[in-house]
């Protein structure tokens, strides 16, 4: 059984998500700013019931504080870059383990048989961008 939807569009991203935090140089947290980049279209929906909650805990955790405006109203830095700029490493290395579980979570979500795919597998049959938002398949002509 393949399965698509919402979840699946979760899954493309997450897998690109880990393998930002796992590549890219830089402190954790300057790591997180760039998967964030890749991860920011899910909402709560992309997600099954048993894992929403952990994709709210890391959405609340990156935008504690208030993005910068200037004195034209103009976003200067937005309320994720801010949150990371005075977040602790420490505290980065939670959201990053974070995102990793969800990742292995949604995996085995997607991947019922038991058959999770790895992250250096990531090329398919199936892109990782050939899914919309809504985890509908793009078509391919």
């Amino acid at each position: 059984m393949t399965f698509h939807g919402p979840s699946q569009y979760a899954y493309q991203l997450l897998s690109r998500t880990v393998d930002t935090l796992a590549t890219a140089p830089d402190d954790v947290r300057s790591r997180i700013l760039q998967a964030y980049s890749t991860f920011h279209p899910l909402t709560p929906e992309h997600f099954p019931d048993s894992l929403r909650k952990d994709y709210e805990w890391i959405v609340i955790q990156l935008t504690k504080r208030e993005p910068q405006i200037d004195y034209q109203g103009r976003v200067q830095k937005g309320s994720v870059e801010v949150t990371l700029q005075h977040m602790r490493n420490s505290t980065g290395v939670k959201i990053a383990e974070k995102l990793l579980q969800l990742y292995y979570a949604i995996d085995r979500y997607v991947n019922p048989r038991g058959q999770p795919t790895t992250l250096t597998n990531k090329v398919t049959k199936n892109s990782l961008f050939d899914f919309d938002a809504s985890g509908t398949k793009k078509s391919t002509s």
